[in-house]
């Protein structure tokens, strides 16, 4: 069931009435000057749990009074739905990677510039080696292209430039030797910082 049929259930149920523009009467047009359907896919993997969580979150934060979801309520409910995807993702990758891993993967994407290139993630990882011996652990254990790949194919980095490459997005490969971004729905979780800004 979309998102739009949900709403007017519930509207049918708890308020005996339904909206003729479901997105009209409930959401602010524009969120960060992206149309708000849009705005929503951006900041999910394309599946359909992604926005409902996304919906709970946007719950949680809004006020009784609240008429409409506008950029203030997003803004407040992204830290936790971010941490929330960041959650479920790294549960599938515990499945290969080691609890100390993990806290080196976690290590190397926090505060990460984007867009980056392997000779950068590279770099960064080498410079955290030298501080965090599950670091050191980590660039020991696994080739730089790999680890790329394996965050490629959970859907945390793609390719970025005239089109953007994710694995959620049907791509089988990402080419390492393109410009990468982490995921929309991380980048608030990881820190990320825009070079550009």
């Amino acid at each position: 069931m979309s998102t739009r049929k949900k709403i007017k259930a519930s509207e049918q149920k708890y308020l005996n009435k339904t909206s003729g523009s479901v997105w009209g009467a409930y959401f602010a047009k524009t969120i960060n000057n992206i149309e708000v359907r849009r705005f929503l896919l951006n900041y999910s993997w394309y599946r359909p749990r992604d926005v409902v969580r996304m919906m709970q979150y946007l719950q949680e934060f809004c006020e009784r009074d609240t008429v409409r979801i506008n950029q203030e309520v997003f803004d407040r409910a992204i830290q936790r739905y971010s941490s929330g995807m960041w959650n479920e993702v790294s549960e599938e990758m515990s499945l290969r990677y080691s609890p100390d891993d993990m806290k080196a993967i976690k290590k190397i994407l926090t505060g990460i510039s984007v867009p980056f290139d392997m000779k950068y993630f590279n770099s960064r990882m080498e410079i955290l080696a030298k501080n965090y011996v599950y670091v050191e652990e980590f660039s020991q254990k696994y080739r730089t292209p790999d680890v790329l790949d394996s965050l490629f194919d959970w859907g945390i980095i793609g390719n970025s430039g005239e089109r953007m490459v994710f694995s959620f997005l049907g791509y089988k490969e990402m080419d390492i030797t393109k410009p990468m971004i982490i995921h929309t729905p991380l980048r608030n979780y990881f820190e990320v910082v825009g070079k550009n800004g």
